[in-house]
Protein backbone atom coordinates (compact mmCIF):
# COMPACT_ATOMS: atom_id res chain seq x y z
CA UNK A 1 0.00 0.00 0.00
CA UNK A 2 1.28 3.11 -0.67
CA UNK A 3 1.40 6.58 1.41
CA UNK A 4 -1.30 8.12 -0.42
CA UNK A 5 -3.60 4.81 -0.02
CA UNK A 6 -2.22 4.90 3.24
CA UNK A 7 -3.39 8.07 4.12
CA UNK A 8 -6.96 7.53 2.40
CA UNK A 9 -7.10 4.46 4.64
CA UNK A 10 -6.45 6.36 7.92
CA UNK A 11 -8.35 9.18 7.12
CA UNK A 12 -11.76 7.33 6.46
CA UNK A 13 -10.76 5.22 9.61
CA UNK A 14 -10.60 8.49 11.69
CA UNK A 15 -13.70 9.94 10.38
CA UNK A 16 -15.88 6.79 11.28
CA UNK A 17 -14.01 6.38 14.69
CA UNK A 18 -14.26 9.44 15.82
CA UNK A 19 -18.03 9.70 15.75
CA UNK A 20 -18.36 6.96 16.78
CA UNK A 21 -16.45 7.10 20.16
CA UNK A 22 -19.54 10.37 20.31
CA UNK A 23 -22.06 8.73 19.89
CA UNK A 24 -20.78 5.92 22.53
CA UNK A 25 -20.47 7.89 25.17
CA UNK A 26 -24.03 9.65 24.25
CA UNK A 27 -25.71 6.21 24.47
CA UNK A 28 -23.56 5.47 27.80
CA UNK A 29 -25.06 8.81 29.14
CA UNK A 30 -28.51 7.85 28.55
CA UNK A 31 -28.30 4.52 30.26
CA UNK A 32 -27.29 5.97 33.47
CA UNK A 33 -29.78 9.00 32.66
CA UNK A 34 -27.19 11.83 32.85
CA UNK A 35 -29.58 13.81 29.97
CA UNK A 36 -28.08 16.66 29.87
CA UNK A 37 -24.51 14.90 28.66
CA UNK A 38 -25.99 12.38 27.00
CA UNK A 39 -28.19 15.17 24.43
CA UNK A 40 -24.93 17.37 24.38
CA UNK A 41 -22.55 14.53 23.11
CA UNK A 42 -25.47 13.21 20.73
CA UNK A 43 -26.24 16.44 19.10
CA UNK A 44 -22.05 16.76 18.57
CA UNK A 45 -22.34 12.90 17.23
CA UNK A 46 -24.58 14.47 14.63
CA UNK A 47 -22.21 17.87 14.17
CA UNK A 48 -19.01 15.51 13.81
CA UNK A 49 -20.63 13.17 11.59
CA UNK A 50 -21.83 15.54 9.19
CA UNK A 51 -18.64 17.79 9.49
CA UNK A 52 -16.52 14.66 9.08
CA UNK A 53 -18.04 13.69 5.57
CA UNK A 54 -18.17 17.12 4.30
CA UNK A 55 -14.21 17.35 5.10
CA UNK A 56 -12.34 16.71 1.96
CA UNK A 57 -8.58 17.23 0.97
CA UNK A 58 -7.72 17.16 4.75
CA UNK A 59 -4.42 15.93 6.98
CA UNK A 60 -4.82 13.38 9.72
CA UNK A 61 -3.29 16.26 12.47
CA UNK A 62 -6.07 18.90 11.15
CA UNK A 63 -9.11 16.42 11.78
CA UNK A 64 -7.90 15.53 14.76
CA UNK A 65 -7.39 19.22 15.91
CA UNK A 66 -11.00 19.68 14.17
CA UNK A 67 -12.41 17.41 16.79
CA UNK A 68 -10.05 18.44 19.90
CA UNK A 69 -13.43 20.13 21.76
CA UNK A 70 -14.48 16.02 22.01
CA UNK A 71 -11.71 16.14 24.48
CA UNK A 72 -13.01 18.98 26.39
CA UNK A 73 -16.46 17.28 26.82
CA UNK A 74 -14.86 13.83 27.98
CA UNK A 75 -12.63 16.24 30.40
CA UNK A 76 -15.79 17.34 31.67
CA UNK A 77 -17.32 14.00 31.74
CA UNK A 78 -13.99 12.71 33.98
CA UNK A 79 -13.96 15.75 36.17
CA UNK A 80 -17.77 15.41 36.96
CA UNK A 81 -17.35 12.11 37.93
CA UNK A 82 -13.85 12.65 40.06
CA UNK A 83 -16.23 15.56 42.27
CA UNK A 84 -18.89 12.49 42.10
CA UNK A 85 -17.14 10.35 43.90
CA UNK A 86 -15.12 12.73 46.45
CA UNK A 87 -18.69 13.38 47.31
CA UNK A 88 -19.42 10.05 48.15
CA UNK A 89 -16.17 9.69 50.00
CA UNK A 90 -16.51 12.47 51.96
CA UNK A 91 -20.39 12.20 52.31
CA UNK A 92 -20.21 8.45 53.51
CA UNK A 93 -17.62 9.76 56.48
CA UNK A 94 -20.73 11.98 58.16
CA UNK A 95 -23.02 8.99 58.37
CA UNK A 96 -23.37 6.37 60.35
CA UNK A 97 -19.35 6.25 60.92
CA UNK A 98 -20.51 10.26 62.70
CA UNK A 99 -22.65 8.83 64.89
CA UNK A 100 -20.05 8.24 67.89
CA UNK A 101 -19.17 11.80 67.68
CA UNK A 102 -22.90 12.75 67.92
CA UNK A 103 -23.63 11.01 70.59
CA UNK A 104 -20.50 12.54 72.22
CA UNK A 105 -21.70 16.38 71.79
CA UNK A 106 -25.47 15.59 72.01
CA UNK A 107 -27.13 15.55 68.41
CA UNK A 108 -29.58 12.82 67.47
CA UNK A 109 -28.09 10.30 65.77
CA UNK A 110 -28.82 8.24 62.23
CA UNK A 111 -30.27 5.37 63.85
CA UNK A 112 -29.73 1.47 62.16
CA UNK A 113 -31.58 0.50 59.27
CA UNK A 114 -32.12 4.24 57.65
CA UNK A 115 -31.81 4.54 54.01
CA UNK A 116 -29.80 7.52 52.44
CA UNK A 117 -31.71 9.22 49.73
CA UNK A 118 -30.41 10.61 46.45
CA UNK A 119 -28.98 13.73 47.51
CA UNK A 120 -28.77 17.36 45.75
CA UNK A 121 -25.40 19.34 45.87
CA UNK A 122 -24.73 20.11 49.63
CA UNK A 123 -27.24 18.22 51.08
CA UNK A 124 -27.92 14.35 52.37
CA UNK A 125 -30.84 13.14 53.22
CA UNK A 126 -31.24 10.14 55.22
CA UNK A 127 -35.05 8.94 56.37
CA UNK A 128 -36.96 5.72 58.33
CA UNK A 129 -38.31 5.10 55.11
CA UNK A 130 -41.97 3.99 57.46
CA UNK A 131 -42.37 7.52 59.11
CA UNK A 132 -44.70 6.36 61.24
CA UNK A 133 -43.90 7.95 64.51
CA UNK A 134 -40.44 9.36 66.41
CA UNK A 135 -37.62 9.85 64.74
CA UNK A 136 -37.88 10.05 60.74
CA UNK A 137 -35.62 11.84 59.16
CA UNK A 138 -32.23 13.84 59.15
CA UNK A 139 -31.13 16.79 57.02
CA UNK A 140 -27.53 17.45 56.71
CA UNK A 141 -25.87 20.57 55.11
CA UNK A 142 -22.59 20.66 53.79
CA UNK A 143 -19.91 23.47 53.52
CA UNK A 144 -19.31 24.74 50.02
CA UNK A 145 -16.46 22.23 49.74
CA UNK A 146 -17.83 18.78 51.20
CA UNK A 147 -15.22 19.12 54.20
CA UNK A 148 -17.31 19.48 56.85
CA UNK A 149 -21.00 19.86 58.35
CA UNK A 150 -22.50 23.31 58.55
CA UNK A 151 -25.96 21.93 60.00
CA UNK A 152 -28.11 18.98 60.25
CA UNK A 153 -31.57 18.69 60.92
CA UNK A 154 -33.56 16.30 62.70
CA UNK A 155 -37.25 15.95 62.72
CA UNK A 156 -39.44 13.85 64.98
CA UNK A 157 -42.75 13.10 64.40
CA UNK A 158 -45.70 12.65 66.88
CA UNK A 159 -49.40 11.69 67.92
CA UNK A 160 -51.62 13.87 65.50
CA UNK A 161 -53.97 15.67 67.16
CA UNK A 162 -55.90 16.62 64.06
CA UNK A 163 -55.51 16.67 60.39
CA UNK A 164 -52.28 18.49 60.79
CA UNK A 165 -49.15 16.57 61.66
CA UNK A 166 -46.80 17.77 64.58
CA UNK A 167 -43.17 17.31 64.25
CA UNK A 168 -40.19 18.37 66.90
CA UNK A 169 -37.20 19.67 64.94
CA UNK A 170 -33.69 19.64 66.12
CA UNK A 171 -30.96 21.64 64.42
CA UNK A 172 -27.33 21.46 65.36
CA UNK A 173 -24.63 24.11 64.50
CA UNK A 174 -21.09 23.03 63.33
CA UNK A 175 -18.17 25.01 63.77
CA UNK A 176 -15.05 23.62 60.57
CA UNK A 177 -13.18 21.25 63.89
CA UNK A 178 -16.64 19.29 63.65
CA UNK A 179 -17.30 21.28 67.28
CA UNK A 180 -20.98 21.93 67.87
CA UNK A 181 -21.51 25.75 68.47
CA UNK A 182 -25.42 25.51 68.91
CA UNK A 183 -28.37 23.09 69.10
CA UNK A 184 -31.95 25.03 68.58
CA UNK A 185 -35.45 23.01 69.12
CA UNK A 186 -38.68 23.71 67.45
CA UNK A 187 -42.23 22.63 67.30
CA UNK A 188 -43.84 22.60 64.39
CA UNK A 189 -47.89 21.98 63.71
CA UNK A 190 -49.72 22.50 60.38
CA UNK A 191 -47.97 26.06 59.62
CA UNK A 192 -47.30 27.20 62.89
CA UNK A 193 -43.59 26.83 64.11
CA UNK A 194 -42.19 28.09 67.69
CA UNK A 195 -39.00 27.78 69.19
CA UNK A 196 -39.09 25.73 72.11
CA UNK A 197 -36.41 24.69 74.58
CA UNK A 198 -34.39 21.46 74.80
CA UNK A 199 -36.09 20.48 78.28
CA UNK A 200 -39.70 21.35 76.41
CA UNK A 201 -38.59 19.23 73.46
CA UNK A 202 -37.77 16.42 76.38
CA UNK A 203 -41.05 16.99 78.06
CA UNK A 204 -42.62 16.29 74.73
CA UNK A 205 -40.97 13.26 73.64
CA UNK A 206 -41.72 11.52 77.56
CA UNK A 207 -45.28 12.42 76.92
CA UNK A 208 -45.30 10.82 73.21
CA UNK A 209 -43.28 8.16 74.64
CA UNK A 210 -40.85 8.93 72.20
CA UNK A 211 -37.19 7.80 72.38
CA UNK A 212 -34.65 9.91 72.62
CA UNK A 213 -31.97 9.22 70.59
CA UNK A 214 -29.14 12.11 71.39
Amino acid sequence: MNAHKLKAALLTGFRILIPLIVLAIAIAGFVTKDYIDAGIFLFGFVFVAYRNYKISNISIASLILYNSWILLLVGHLEYKEYSKRRKEVYYSQFGLPFNAMRRNVGVPIIPGGWHQGPYPDRLIFWDSKNGSMGHVAKMIFMDSLSRYIEWEEDRYKLKEPGKDTSYVMIRSYYNPHKIIDSISYAYEHGLDNKSISRRQADSIFEAERIQRDY
